[in-house]
């Protein structure tokens, strides 16, 4: 028998505890995939920490409370990036939001169908927490006003293998503007011009390629391309950096784009920049 301590897929105010625990007859990993009983309605939850029933019998014997078990264990492995942690973790604790609410935005939102296409998952063993953990205290303010033949010159030095590179853009209007402009002068590197709108399927096979990557990508797409499960980030770009669709100011969670692509940098030791010229 095995306890898991897990965060719900669902918004739990910050009063409440985001870390929930409920007990299981299987083992499974940190970053798994499990459905809980939440009251009264079932949610998704992601393991944190998995460990034997033995370990915890003077606190279980203590509480005035009884455990729940788990409903199903969708995956026992971790189908996630570690960077996918990182961003929730930093944006729970520098936007003040829960923890539950900052993993559900981070994370894919068709976890289900993602499950089913991973089978069987792809990162077996990952260890989800680095121990050199991003700050926005050793970034380095990220150079501006590049023009468009700099930045291919920045996309054709990158010399990492099998190297991704993020450029951003604030409306489709640029993302489809830079494509075309990109397909000419890249043509050594996949070139993916990502929607969050793609039928299923094609997200699957993206989020497969990134987190188990075997070839150069260069991925262009909206803010939200911020959160795709990077595992080689080479390069970040910010097309019109000062634009304000940047800050997400109009739904939950509010979080500025510039902020944590500085974050993301960080991890991976990339190199960011911002793009203004048209």
């Amino acid at each position: 028998m095995f306890i898991f301590d897990v965060v719900p897929l669902t918004f739990i105010p910050l009063s409440q505890p985001q870390l929930l625990s409920y007990f299981s007859p299987k083992e499974a990993q940190k970053g798994g995939v499990v459905e809980i009983s939440l009251g009264k309605r079932k949610s998704l939850a992601v393991i944190i920490h998995c460990e034997p029933v033995s370990k915890r019998k003077a606190a279980i014997k203590q509480a005035d409370f009884s455990l729940k078990p788990v409903a199903k264990i969708l995956t026992p492995t971790p189908i996630f990036a570690p960077i996918s942690f990182q961003l929730a973790n930093f944006l729970s604790h520098y936007y003040f939001i829960p923890l539950s609410f900052s993993l559900k935005t981070v994370l894919p939102k068709n976890l289900l169908t993602l499950i089913n296409f991973l089978n069987p998952p792809l990162t077996d063993n990952l260890e989800l927490i680095k121990s050199n953990q991003s700050t926005l205290e050793n970034s380095k303010l990220p150079p501006r006003g590049l023009n468009f033949p700099t930045l291919i010159n920045l996309i054709k030095k990158s010399n990492k293998t099998n190297a991704q590179i993020l450029i951003l853009t604030p409306t489709i209007f640029h993302q489809e503007y830079y494509y075309h402009k990109l397909k000419t002068e890249v043509s050594e590197m996949n070139l993916v011009n990502f929607s969050p709108s793609w039928p299923k399927k094609q997200y699957c096979q993206l989020y497969q390629n990134l987190i188990s990557p075997k070839e150069n990508y260069l991925v262009l797409g909206p803010k939200s391309a911020i959160f795709l499960p990077w595992t080689n980030l080479d390069l970040v770009v910010l097309m019109d950096s000062n634009n304000p669709v940047y800050a997400t100011t109009q739904k939950l969670p509010h979080y500025n784009t510039l902020t944590v692509s500085k974050i993301l940098a960080n991890y991976f030791h990339a190199q960011l920049a911002y793009f203004q010229n048209y």
